[in-house]
């Protein structure tokens, strides 16, 4: 059964998303451990119920939850992750 991790992102800085995604290309990308992008939404989706306002939505597509978790956990992505803690607080689920 394939796992997902979907996030929320709200980067301070176009500067410091940069810095993420520079990172994450020397730092163990998703296709690494199988997974995919599947959504990728930077811009403001039309609400059509509640009151959602995603800022940056990302969902990953892993062959198994445990793919994602070994993405999510290793010492390479580490590193890359403390760059996205401080520049974008962020909603994350696996």
């Amino acid at each position: 059964m394939p796992g997902f991790l979907i996030a929320n992102v709200t980067w301070k800085s176009e500067e410091q998303r940069a810095a993420y995604k520079a990172g994450l290309a020397r730092s163990g990308h998703p296709r690494e451990y199988g997974g995919q992008v599947v959504v990728s939404m930077t811009k403001e989706p039309t609400v059509k119920e509640g009151s959602w306002k995603p800022a940056e939505l990302i969902v990953l597509k892993f062959p198994d939850v445990q793919s994602a978790q070994n993405w999510y956990e290793p010492a390479e992505y580490r590193n890359c992750r403390d760059i996205r803690w401080q520049g974008a607080p962020a909603e994350l689920v696996i």
